[in-house]
Formats: structure tokens, sequence, C-alpha cells
């Protein structure tokens, strides 16, 4: 090789070259040749010599390989490209095993001159380098230690499971994202602006975070970005490491410095968090972090190493301590507990304590759960308003089959009854059951009626006309109206109203309609004994009363009976017939009519329904 230069140089007082038989080869050198564009061998080092056992000046076509070496630089030299690499497989003497390199070729100009430049790495050697990476990668690992390597714009490429962890990311939802946006949760602004410029001026970068884990409770580090370079000059990549300082931080700037770093570090903790200390049982306060200090309304300068009990109140003192007995009682690693703040916020609280020399100094953290806890009320509300509604669903449903097939099977009976009268002639008969068929149809429109009614009420899509009437007459209307039903029982049925005149302004039509579906739930639940229609007026109101002596009613199940298609006796089996409209309509309209509507009932007693309406003057 020397020889073949000096002659493009001979004539060149550039340099003088030494002999280059006199340099020693070091034993682990690769192998590498120069060749030449017509594929000689121009130089060769002892590696490739004793490797190949090809010597200078002679080509690669005694070498039997895949792919052949000397029509794969006869190809690379009519192209463009500066250099490749390749895989390349040996096959020496056929009893000999087959050998397997990794080549890379550049090309080289010398006096306007082309050269191929070749070097061999056998696949030991690149196993060789692959383990010790791998050697790398699982001494990190499995001695957990929380590494991230970044690229030149601190754009994450590397993470040991132990940072994932800290991060709580994996490393495919950090991978090539910007370390200053990954580490976003676990800083302030400020903190966030200052790596980025570490990034952008290739400096170091320190700072003292926090996070929470269930097992140990707040794990403080200090976090430490270097640059890395190669050669020391150009910038390879950004190394971030964290070292766990919670044992230094706690025992030693908490006991003794109460540090300005402390302080930053738990300020940027968005709990609320309070450290107090326990020193031959006497309680202090020792330190806490802003958002405390501002939720709590306390002074700060107040507070250090005040008494708890001049600073708490009992309540929160009583929760504190409880967690803490606990926390000794039980041996635990924390203890939580709840805490209902005067500003009506909840909190859930988490205990942590260490212990050093004779004192004791407990870590409590707040969180605010108040929305979480509102949110979780809505959801219940919603969860049991859809059952409630599934349940009206399903009594409507049962409520309207019975009511519709009842009158409807009658109908289908009346026909019967008809045709084999006008065969037999018994137009009698047929007048008789024509009345019957009259009250089964009467029956379908009031329910029909009632189900547009109750709509229209809940709906809010009522007329009020309002006039000055005497109470008196309307109760005496439907007294009237209601005589022959409860006689055809066999019930005693009396209105006892005052001899006054009572009057109020309120709809007649919608009034009367209230009082006839008492008065009429009264007769229909009530088997024997009396019913009763009264009426008083006293303090400018009017107290109109229906009692009677029947079944009664559960109050406890009140709310639900005046709900729409509701009874308190539900199903096909029921001992009383309707659609449970009556009460939900005069309910409703009593209250569309400024009114109030009362109960007083037990079962098996009776009932007893007030109304009370303002009078008029």
């Amino acid at each position: 090789m020397y020889e073949k230069i000096s002659k493009f140089m001979e004539n060149r007082d550039l340099m003088s070259l030494p002999n280059i038989d006199t340099f020693q080869e070091l034993p682990d050198s690769k192998p590498l040749v120069v060749v030449g564009k017509n594929s000689e061998i121009l130089y060769a080092n002892n590696s490739f010599r004793q490797s190949f056992q090809i010597q200078e000046g002679k080509s690669f076509q005694e070498l039997k390989s895949e792919p052949n070496l000397e029509n794969l630089l006869s190809v690379f030299s009519q192209s463009n490209f500066n250099g490749f690499h390749f895989d390349l497989f040996l096959f020496p003497d056929e009893n000999l095993e087959i050998n397997h390199y990794y080549v890379e070729v550049d090309r080289i100009f010398i006096e306007n001159r082309e050269y191929f430049f070749l070097t061999f790495q056998t696949s030991n050697e690149k196993q060789k380098l692959e383990s010790r990476i791998n050697d790398l990668h699982d001494a990190l690992e499995y001695g957990r230690i929380p590494v991230i390597i970044t690229d030149e714009n601190g754009n994450i490429n590397y993470a040991t499971r132990m940072f994932e962890r800290i991060l709580k990311n994996s490393i495919d939802e950090i991978f090539y994202q910007p370390i200053a946006l990954v580490l976003s949760n676990n800083i302030i602004n400020a903190d966030y602006n200052e790596i980025n410029e570490a990034i952008h001026k290739r400096k170091r970068w320190t700072k003292e975070i926090s996070y929470f884990e269930e097992e140990k409770g707040y794990v403080f580090l200090e976090l430490n970005l270097n640059p890395a370079y190669r050669d020391g000059t150009n910038l390879l990549n950004f190394i971030l490491t964290a070292h766990d300082i919670t044992s230094h931080i706690l025992k030693n700037q908490i006991t003794k410095k109460s540090a300005e770093s402390l302080l930053a570090i738990i300020n940027n903790i968005s709990d609320l968090l309070l450290i107090i200390k326990n020193d031959n049982n006497e309680w202090t306060f020792n330190n806490a972090n802003e958002n405390f200090y501002q939720t709590f309304s306390l002074v700060k300068s107040e507070c250090l190493n005040g008494k708890l009990e001049n600073i708490f109140d009992s309540n929160y003192q009583k929760e504190i301590f409880g967690a803490i007995s606990k926390l000794k009682s039980l041996n635990l690693k924390y203890a939580e507990f709840f805490y209902d703040h005067s500003n009506k916020r909840k909190y859930s609280g988490k205990v942590t304590g260490i212990v050093s020399d004779k004192e004791e100094f407990f870590i409590i953290s707040l969180k605010d759960i108040t929305d979480q806890l509102l949110y979780e009320l809505i959801l219940k509300r919603a969860y049991e308003k859809e059952i409630h509604l599934n349940k009206l669903k399903t009594a409507f449903l049962e409520n309207m089959s019975h009511e519709i097939r009842t009158p409807y099977n009658a109908i289908l009976g009346y026909s019967e009854i008809i045709d084999d009268c006008l065969q037999t002639g018994e137009f009698d008969t047929i007048k008789e059951i024509s009345v019957f068929v009259k009250e089964v149809l009467d029956r379908v429109l009031n329910l029909f009626t009632n189900i547009v009614e109750v709509s229209q009420i809940e709906s809010g899509d009522v007329q009020v006309d309002k006039v000055v009437i005497n109470c008196h007459e309307i109760l005496k209307s439907v007294y009237n109206k209601k005589t022959l039903a409860a006689r055809a029982k066999g019930l005693e049925f009396k209105l006892e109203v005052e001899q006054t005149e009572v009057s109020l302004a309120t709809d007649w039509i919608k009034f009367e309609k209230i009082i006839f579906s008492i008065v009429d739930n009264a007769i229909k639940y009530t088997e024997s004994g009396s019913v009763v229609i009264g009426a008083s007026s006293h303090d400018s109101k009017i107290i109109i009363s229906v009692s009677d002596t029947g079944k009664g009613m559960d109050l406890n199940l009140l709310s639900r009976l005046v709900e729409p298609f509701t009874q308190e006796e539900e199903g096909y089996a029921r001992n009383f017939e309707g659609a449970g409209l009556g009460l939900t309509i005069a309910y409703g309209l009593t209250r569309l009519l400024g009114g109030e509507m009362e109960f007083e009932s037990s079962k098996e007693t009776g009932t007893k329904v007030l109304l009370i309406f303002p009078q008029y003057n």
C-alpha cells in the first residue's frame, strides 16, 4: 500500500512517509483492505491476510463468498454512493464451518484516484457488542436504576422500567416525546422552562420532585440531566437519572432545616400537605404547603411550631389522631381518613409517619373529593330515578292492560248476549244490557280522559279559569252525585258543613273534580262504615275534609301513591279496579289551584284527606 501511494506522491514534496512495515498491528485489529478500482488488493493488514489467506496484489476472485465481493465492488464503483454495508458469508474448504462477516465499504480518493476501503467484523464480535449492550440494559433494569436517554434535542428514545413507574407511563407512550413535556405533571412551569433552556444550551439541569406511591406514600427524587458528548466535543444525547432522596429530605431537612428546597417541593404538590411533630406527646405544627394555608385560611408565621389544639378545630384533630393511632397500632405504612371542612368541602386524607430519635413526624395529605362525591351522588340519583321510571312503566303497562282488557271483554260478552236476545226476541233484556254497555264505555272514556289530564298537568299545559264560588255548593253537588253509590254499598254518607257561606277564588270545574275524585276513592275503598264530607274555615283558610272508615293507607308509600298509574296494591290480583290516576289528578290540581293536600291514615282504621285553600275575602 505504501509503495502504491508513494508512486502518486513521488513528484510532490508534501511529506516524508515512514516505512509502514515498521508499524506493529494490535492483536484484536479488525480485518481491513484497500482495493483498487480493478478489484486488486493494494493493502491488507495481518488480520485480513490470516483470516482470508489472500495476499496483497491478488483479487477477490479466489475468494468463495456470498455475495461475490468482486462483482459487488464492480457494481458499487458505478454507483453514486459514498459507502454501504452488508453481510458476507465466506465458504472455505468443504469441511470447515461457514464464516459470517459484517462488511463496511467506503469510497476514498487519493490523488484523484478511486479506492475502496473495506473493514470486516465477525458475527462473534457483533454478538459481543450486542451482549454488552444487553448486559448494560439488564444491569439498569435489575438494579432498579431510573434512567432516561434522549437524543440531542431532548426527545426520549430509552427509559428504564423504574422511570416508567415514576412517570406512570410506558415507553410506548413517551417514546420520542420531549423530556420537558413528559415531566410536566411532576414540575412547575418555571422548571419546565429551565429544562428546555438546559437542553437548548447543552448544559446540566437538576431538580427535586415528588410523587405518591400506594406502598411508600410520598417519594422524593433528585433529577439530574447531563449532556453526553462523543469525543468530548460532539453532543450525542442527554441522560436523565433519578436518585431517591426521601430519607434525606424527611429525616434531615424536615427535622433540622425545614429548608426552602423542601418547601418548593411540597408547594408543587396539588393536594393539601401538612407536616406535624410529636415531641414527648406535645403535638406541634411543623410545616405545610401553600395550598393548605390558603384552604384553611391560615397565616404561616402564626402556625409554625404552634400547638395543634390552637390551630385546628376538634373534628380535624380527632380525624388526624384517630388515623395516627390506627397507623401505629396496626403497624401500617399509611392510614386513611375522611374530613368535612367547615367550608362545605369534603376531603380524603392519608397519614404517613417517620420516627427520628425521640421525635415523631407525620405527613398528612388531603385530597378534595367534594366534586367526586357530588358526581357519584348525581349518578346514584339518576340510577334510582331510572329504576323508578322503569317501575312506573311496568305499573302503567300492567294497569292499562288490565283496565282496557276488562271493559273490552265485558263488551264482547254483552255483544254475544245481544246476539242471543235478537234471535230469541228478548228486546227488554237488550235494553238492560245497553245500559251496562254504556257504563263500560263511560269507564273507558273516563280512563282516556284521565290519562290526557295527567299528561297536561305534568307538562304544565292546563288553563285555570278562576271565579269566586261558594265552597258548600260544590260539596253539596258532589254529595248528591255520589249518594247512590254510597247507599249501594250500604255506607253511611254524611255532609257536615257550616251554615255560613264560605267563598274561595278557584276554577269551578277543576275544584269539583278534586272533591269528586277524593270522595269516589273514599267510597271505593270503604266496605263498611261511613264516609263524611266536611268543611270549615280557620285563619283565612278553608279546610275541606273527606273521612272514611275504609282499609286505610300506608303513609310510608304516600309519595308513590300520588304518582300516576300506581296503587297500594298492584298487579292483576289486586282487590280494587282503577288505573291509579284519581289521586294523582286530585293532588296535581290541588297544587295547581294553590292548595295543599294532607293525609291522616293508618291501616284498617280509615283515611282522612284534608284540602287546604286560601279563603276569598
